[in-house]
C-alpha cells in the first residue's frame, strides 16, 4: 500500500525508474490496488477549509453560520484512482455526501463527507447600556455565536435607553448568563430565538410583558425573575435543566408559565407572589419536573386554583405551600421523598393526594383549616415533627404505613374521631396527645419505643397512659388526667415519670423494686398527708425522685417504701403556705444528692450516705437544706459520709434551728457550709464532733456562735484558704484553730 506523503511518491517513482533501467525484462511493480483520498480542501470567498481524513470519512470543520454552498473542492487521490461523483459537480457542500474511490484495478472504497460546525466566540463580558450599544454589538459581531462571559442589557437605574434586542438571534451560547436590568424598556424578550445554553438568567425590567426562549435547553446557574412587575408570559418550551435555583419573586402580573420539559432543578424552586394586589396566575404547571435538589416553595398566589406536578418524585429540601387561598386539591401522585412537608393558610384546601410519599426527612405539618382528613397511605418515615392544625373540619388522621417519626402531636380538634397509626413502632422525641375526648392509646398498637416524651394533657377520658406494646420511653408527662386510676410500669423502661396536679388524685403506681427512672410529682393537692400517689408495690430503689409542692403544699410527706435514690432526691416546698410541713423517709439509706427546701420536720433516721452520681460528664452530689423553717434540731443520726458539699443555710430570724446532730459523720468531700444572719439563734457545733475530713469549711452569719472546738479534728485536712469563719460571735482563723484557740 502506498503512503499519502508526497516525499514517498517521489522516492517510489525514482526507485521504480531505476529498477526498470537495470532490468527491463522485469514486470512493473505498480499493482493498481490503491483507492484512497490523499488530501481534501474546500475554498470559498478566499477561505480554505482542509478536510480531516479517516479511513472512511471526510470531515470539514466550519464556523456555525458560514455557508459552504458554492465552495470549490480540491481532491488528491492515490495513483490512477478515480472518484464519483465528480466533486466539481457538487455545489452545496453544507449537505452530507458519499464518494466512491475506485482503484486502477477496479477495487472500490467509500468515504462519507460531513460538516461539523463550531461556534465563533467573543471572549469577556458584554455590557450594553444603550440602544446604540446593542446596535453596534449586533453589527460588529454579527458572526459571533457564543459569548465567553456574561451579557448585561440595560442599566440598573437611570434613563430608558434600550427598546429592542434585534440582532441577538444568532447567539447560541452565553457562558455566564444574561441580566436584563431595570432600565430595559422593551416589552418583550424574544430575540434570543436560537439560544441553547446559558449560565444565569436575571430579569428585573418592569416593562417586559413576554419572555420567550424557544430553544434554550440548559441553564447552568440560576433563573431569577425578580420583581419584573409587567411580565405576563414565561415561555421556555425546551428547557430541561436548571443547575442552580429557579426563582420568581413578586411578579403578580404573571398569567401563564410554560416549562413543559423542565425535569430537574439542582437547587431551589421558589415562586412567591405579593400578599395583596391584583393577580392573574390561575395555574402553576411543571408537567415534567421530576427532582428538586433544594426546596419547592409556592406562596401567596391567591388566584391559583391548580398546581400541576404529576412527575415530581423527589424534593430534597422543603415541600412548602402557603397562602394559595383558592386551591381545593393538592396532588403529587409520584412524590416519594421530601425534606420537610408543610401546608399553611391554604384556606380552601380540602383534599390531599400524595399516594406515593414514603419519606419525609424533616417535619410534616399539613395544616390547612378546610381539610377533613389527612391521609398518607404510603408514608413510612417522618424524621422530624408531625403536627396538625386544631381545626373543626379535621375528622381523621390516617397513616397506615408509618413506622417511625421524630415527634408527633395530636391536636384537640373537636371533630377528630379517627386516629390510625397501626404500624408506628418508634417515635424518636415527643409524642404529644391533646385530644381531650380520647379514651385510650389503642390507636398506637405497635408503638414500641419513644425516645423522648409521651406528653398527655387534659385527657379527661383516658384511663391508661401506656400504649399496648410500649417497652421504652424517655419521659411520660401526664397532666389533667382526672380519670386515671392506675399506672403499671413493671414492663416498661421509663426514664422519667412526671405527674402533675389532679392527675395524681386517687392514682396507684405499680412497679418493680428497682425503678430505672425518675419520679417527678408536681403541685399535689393542698394539705394532703402521706404521698401524692399510692405506691402499691416496688419503687424501693429509683434513679431519682422530685416532689415539687408548688403552691399546693402538702402537710405531711411519707415515703416508707423508699430505700435508695441513685440520683437526685428533692423535696421542695419553697412556696409553702402550710403551717407545718413534715417529711418522713424512715427507710432511706442513700441518695446521690439530697435537696430539701422549706421543711419544718424532717425524719431521716436510716440515711447513711450521700453517694454522688454522674450526669453526663458532670458528677452531681451533696446535701443541701434550705429554709429549715420552724425546725429546732436537724438530726441525721446515721449519716457517715457526704460526697460533695453539705450546705445548710438561709437561717433568718424566723428560723428556730439551734442544733445540727450528725453523730456518725466522718467525711465531707466538698465544703461544709453553714449560713445564717445577724438574728440567727444557732449556737452549737457539737453535732459535727466526729467529722475528720472535709474539703473546706465556711461558716458565716451566726452572732451567738463562739465555740468551734467540735471542728478541731478536721483542721489537719484544711489550710488557711479552706477555713473561713465570718460574722460569727467569734471568728477564729486557721492559725487560731491550729493553736487551740477554739473559743472566745
Amino acid at each position: 500500500m502506498k503512503t499519502n506523503t508526497i516525499k514517498y511518491y517521489l522516492l517510489l517513482l525514482t526507485t521504480t525508474a531505476f529498477i526498470a533501467g537495470c532490468n527491463k525484462d522485469d514486470e512493473s511493480l505498480f499493482k493498481g490496488n490503491d483507492n484512497y483520498i490523499v488530501a481534501f480542501t474546500l475554498v470559498k470567498n478566499g477561505v480554505t477549509l482542509k478536510g480531516a481524513l479517516s479511513p472512511d470519512a471526510i470531515i470539514i470543520a466550519a464556523p456555525e453560520r458560514f455557508s459552504l454552498s458554492g465552495a470549490t473542492a480540491t481532491v488528491t487521490l492515490s495513483e490512477n484512482a478515480t472518484i464519483t461523483p465528480d466533486p466539481s459537480t457538487i455545489t452545496n457542500w453544507d449537505e452530507e455526501q458519499a464518494f466512491t474511490i475506485t482503484s486502477y484495478n477496479g477495487a472500490k472504497h467509500r468515504y462519507a463527507y460531513r460538516v461539523e460546525r463550531h461556534l465563533v466566540s467573543h471572549n469577556g463580558d458584554v455590557i450594553l447600556l444603550s440602544q446604540a450599544d446593542v446596535n453596534d454589538f449586533t453589527a460588529s459581531l454579527k458572526d459571533v455565536d457564543q459569548i465567553n462571559g456574561s451579557l448585561t442589557i440595560g442599566a440598573a437605574s437611570g434613563q430608558d435607553t434600550i427598546h429592542s434586542l434585534a440582532g441577538m438571534e444568532h447567539l447560541k451560547v452565553i457562558i455566564e448568563g444574561i441580566t436584563i436590568n431595570t432600565m430595559y424598556m422593551g416589552e418583550d424578550i424574544t430575540a434570543f430565538e436560537n439560544l441553547e445554553k446559558t449560565g444565569e438568567l436575571v430579569i428585573k425590567s418592569k416593562k417586559v410583558k413576554t419572555v420567550r426562549f424557544p430553544k434554550l435547553a440548559t441553564m447552568r446557574l440560576d433563573m431569577n425573575i425578580d420583581q419584573a412587575t409587567a411580565i405576563k408570559t414565561l415561555d421556555f418550551p425546551e428547557l430541561t435543566t436548571i443547575d442552580k435555583s429557579f426563582r420568581i419573586y413578586y411578579v403578580d402580573s404573571l398569567a401563564s408559565i410554560g416549562f413543559p420539559k423542565l425535569q430537574q432543578v439542582i437547587e431551589n424552586v421558589t415562586m412567591q407572589g405579593r400578599s395583596n394586589g391584583t393577580q392573574n396566575l390561575h395555574a402553576i404547571d411543571f408537567p415534567a419536573l421530576q427532582t428538586v435538589g433544594g426546596s419547592f416553595t409556592l406562596s401567596y398566589w391567591r388566584e391559583v386554583t391548580a398546581v400541576n406536578i404529576p412527575a415530581l418524585t423527589d424534593v430534597k429540601g422543603a415541600f412548602a405551600v402557603s397562602y394559595l387561598t383558592k386551591i381545593n386539591t393538592l396532588a403529587a401522585p409520584k412524590l416519594e421523598t421530601a425534606g420537610t412537608f408543610s401546608l399553611s393558610n391554604c384556606t380552601a384546601l380540602a383534599a390531599l393526594d400524595f399516594p406515593a410519599l414514603k419519606t419525609v426527612n424533616g417535619n410534616l405539618s399539613p395544616n390547612a383549616t378546610a381539610l377533613a382528613e389527612v391521609a398518607f397511605p404510603a408514608l413510612e418515615t417522618v424524621a422530624g415533627l408531625m403536627s396538625f392544625a386544631t381545626s373543626a373540619t379535621l375528622t381523621g388522621l390516617q397513616f397506615p404505613a408509618l413506622t417511625s417519626a421524630g415527634s408527633l402531636t395530636i391536636p384537640n380538634a373537636a371533630n377528630l374521631a379517627t386516629l390510625h397509626f397501626p404500624a408506628l413502632k418508634y417515635v424518636k422525641n415527643l409524642l404529644r396527645v391533646d385530644l381531650t375526648k380520647l379514651a385510650s392509646l389503642d390507636a398506637f398498637p405497635a408503638l414500641d419505643s419513644i425516645g423522648g416524651t409521651l406528653y398527655l394533657y387534659n385527657l379527661t377520658n383516658l384511663t391508661s397512659i401506656i400504649p399496648p406494646s410500649l417497652k421504652r420511653v424517655g419521659t411520660i408527662n401526664a397532666s389533667g388526667l382526672t380519670n386515671l386510676t392506675e399506672i403499671d410500669v413493671r414492663n416498661v423502661d421509663i426514664g422519667s415519670l412526671e405527674l402533675t396536679g389532679t392527675t395524681m388524685t386517687g392514682l396507684t403506681l405499680i412497679g418493680n423494686d428497682e425503678f430505672p427512672g425518675k419520679l417527678l410529682l408536681k403541685s399535689p393537692v393542698r394539705g394532703m398527708t402521706g404521698f401524692p400517689v399510692t405506691i402499691q408495690s416496688g419503687f424501693k430503689t429509683m434513679a431519682g425522685l422530685e416532689l415539687d409542692g408548688g403552691t399546693n403544699d402538702m402537710a405531711t410527706v411519707e415515703m416508707p417504701w423508699l430505700e435508695h435514690v441513685v440520683g437526685l432526691l428533692q423535696v421542695n416546698f419553697r412556696n409553702s403556705s402550710v403551717d407545718l410541713v413534715t417529711v418522713r423517709l424512715p427507710n432511706l439509706q442513700s441518695a446521690g444528692r439530697l435537696e430539701l427546701i422549706t421543711i419544718d420536720v424532717l425524719e431521716l433516721p436510716a440515711l447513711e450516705e450521700i453517694t454522688g452520681y454522674a450526669s453526663g460528664a458532670t458528677t452531681l452530689s451533696g446535701f443541701s437544706f434550705t429554709y429549715p423553717w420552724s425546725m429546732t434540731t436537724l438530726s441525721l443520726p446515721k449519716l457517715k459520709r457526704v460526697t460533695g458539699d453539705m450546705a445548710i443555710g438561709t437561717l433568718t430570724s424566723s428560723h428556730q434551728l439551734t442544733a445540727i446532730q450528725c453523730p456518725a459523720l466522718d467525711e465531707i468531700t466538698g465544703t461544709l457550709t453553714l449560713t445564717g444572719t445577724s438574728y440567727t439563734k444557732f449556737t452549737d457545733l457539737s453535732g459535727f464532733s466526729t467529722l475528720k475530713k472535709a474539703g473546706a469549711v465556711t461558716i458565716t452569719g451566726f452572732p451567738q456562735l463562739r465555740n468551734f472546738e467540735p471542728l478541731k479534728s478536721v483542721i489537719p485536712a484544711l489550710n488557711a484558704n479552706t477555713w473561713k469563719i465570718v460574722n460569727c460571735g467569734y471568728n477564729p482563723t486557721y492559725d487560731d484553730m491550729q493553736q487551740g484557740k477554739y473559743t472566745n
